[in-house]
């Protein structure tokens, strides 16, 4: 990582970073949680954006993600 990515507190991104591993899987797959963690995120640096209540569920799937692993026959996770 570039050091302007956590040099004004490399403690809370690392910590950050650590708390969310599981968010970067490597087969790309993006768990409910996941997303409206993102979201969360997004609304922190965006406040407006904390009136609309978006349900994830609706919002977001791993339908093409699914079917790129399916195509190359990358393993799935359960």
């Amino acid at each position: 990582m570039p050091p302007e990515y956590y040099k004004a507190d490399e403690k809370t991104y690392r910590e950050s970073l650590e708390k969310n591993i599981s968010a970067f899987q490597w087969d790309g797959i993006v768990s409910n949680v996941a997303a409206k963690n993102v979201w969360d995120s997004i609304a922190v640096l965006e406040p407006a954006l904390k009136e609309f209540k978006i349900d994830v569920t609706s919002t977001h799937d791993n339908r093409l993600i699914e079917t790129a692993l399916k195509k190359y026959r990358a393993p799935l996770k359960d």
